[in-house]
């Protein structure tokens, strides 16, 4: 198509056009690159949560399997004294007092409820 004065006449552009969307590209590339950072933090914060759980867990285990442990130890220990000498450390005769200590206050509180209910 030519115009009067014999140029080409093309369609119209408006000015700034090209630069409004070359903004709009780089803000929504933009707007994605946070959103891709938001749910990086959101999976970062939920992984990190995961593994103070199954820490928290494994250390209750833990005490839980050094109790019946020890409880073990002294149902043996009744029958042969001599497994006393598994105790190596002060840790563990310590540990060991304690489960013993507990377990003997679990049974005079039994032999009182007991008492109470005039069963025996």
């Amino acid at each position: 198509m030519t115009g009067r004065n014999g140029k080409h006449v093309g369609p119209k552009r408006k000015k700034g056009g090209s630069k409004k969307v070359a903004n709009q590209v780089i803000e929504g590339n933009t707007s994605s690159s946070v959103i891709d950072e938001m749910n990086y933090v959101n999976q970062q914060n939920f992984i990190l949560q995961r593994i103070a759980e199954a820490m928290s867990q494994l250390e209750k285990k833990r005490k839980e399997n050094r109790e019946n442990e020890l409880n073990l130890l002294m149902m043996g220990c009744m029958h042969n004294p001599n497994m006393l000498a598994n105790l190596k450390t002060a840790e563990d005769s310590n540990d060991f007092a304690e489960v013993v200590d507990k377990k003997l206050n679990e049974v005079d509180t039994k032999i009182d409820e007991l008492n109470r209910s005039d069963v025996i």
